[in-house]
């Protein structure tokens, strides 16, 4: 395990402690935070735990109010007592979440982010490199506010995009500035991370798209019920001027097949992924544009 492993496993214990605090005291009062008894592997010793609690508070992510060090004539371990700033605290714990299970994270941000469109992901990955920007230049723990008026995507315009960010927990909102501009707290870490799981998750859609447009259907097919090969080649001339929810999006009885989305789905299953330039899933998307999936499906009930 490399140094960096070590130390991301200590900030995870200490910051999951104190996020069982903050979950479990009353609004407001301060967390009392005892250095820990524990000796084991990924806890930090009771020095390495302070100077964590203190790099949290040089952050912002707390403040410290009280400390009560420990001596020979107590029980007790040294004691910390400090506020938690919420946006920044939560920022940082996501990250260290990340950093400590990034699988689990990825699938969250996957399940976020499937139903929106390759146009608007582009967006929202131009509105994160400015607010990158803004945050790298920005005092630690201070807001500031962006301005992406420019940026519209399906529906979706400045503020709307902002949220949703938000409702990811990327970042948090403090209501906006004399301009109507959203002012935001961000780290650049944690605007980093959800950008390169983003820009995974793009890449991925805009790929399966592309193999959809530029599949290469096969020229010949011999029907069953006919003596001569038919041409099932459908020119790009023909796509071009079909609708592009009739070309992508291919249904059969309760079979159906989203081509954009590289999806397959048979009834009230949940969609599993598919390779629209497999060979199979072509020849399957031949049958079902030429009509040929039904006449099939009714030969086989009549044998």
């Amino acid at each position: 395990m490399t140094p960096e492993e070590i130390v991301n496993q200590y900030y995870w214990w200490v910051l999951s402690r104190i996020k069982t605090e903050l979950l479990t005291s009353p609004t407001g009062k301060p967390i009392r935070y005892e250095l820990s008894h524990v000796g084991a592997a990924g806890v930090p010793n009771n020095q390495t735990e302070e100077n964590i609690l203190r790099k949290l508070n040089e952050w912002s992510a707390i403040k410290i109010v009280n400390e009560i060090p420990r001596t020979w004539q107590t029980s007790h371990m040294s004691i910390f007592e400090f506020e938690v700033r919420i946006p920044l605290f939560n920022q940082i714990y996501d990250k260290y979440l990340a950093l400590s299970n990034p699988e689990s994270k990825k699938k969250t941000y996957e399940k976020l982010l499937t139903d929106l469109s390759i146009p608007t992901l582009k967006t929202i990955l131009e509105i994160l490199e400015e607010i990158e920007k803004l945050a790298e230049t920005t005092p630690t723990g201070q807001p500031f506010a962006v301005n992406t008026a420019e940026y519209r995507s399906d529906g979706y315009n400045e503020i709307s995009l902002i949220e949703k960010l938000e409702e990811w927990e990327i970042l948090t909102t403090e209501g906006q500035d004399d301009y109507g501009h959203p002012i935001v707290f961000a780290t650049p870490d944690s605007i980093r991370n959800f950008k390169a799981a983003l820009t995974n998750i793009y890449q991925r859609k805009t790929l399966k798209k592309q193999e959809a447009e530029q599949a290469i259907h096969p020229t010949v097919y011999f029907s069953p019920r006919m003596n001569n090969p038919t041409d099932f080649k459908a020119s790009r001339s023909q796509l071009n001027n079909n609708n592009a929810d009739r070309v992508n999006n291919l249904v059969c009885g309760n079979l159906r097949i989203d081509l954009e989305q590289g999806t397959i789905c048979y009834g009230n299953n949940n969609p599993i992924e598919i390779s629209p330039s497999n060979n199979i899933v072509k020849f399957l998307v031949i049958l079902m544009r030429g009509g040929k999936a039904i006449e099939y499906v009714e030969i086989a009930k009549q044998t």
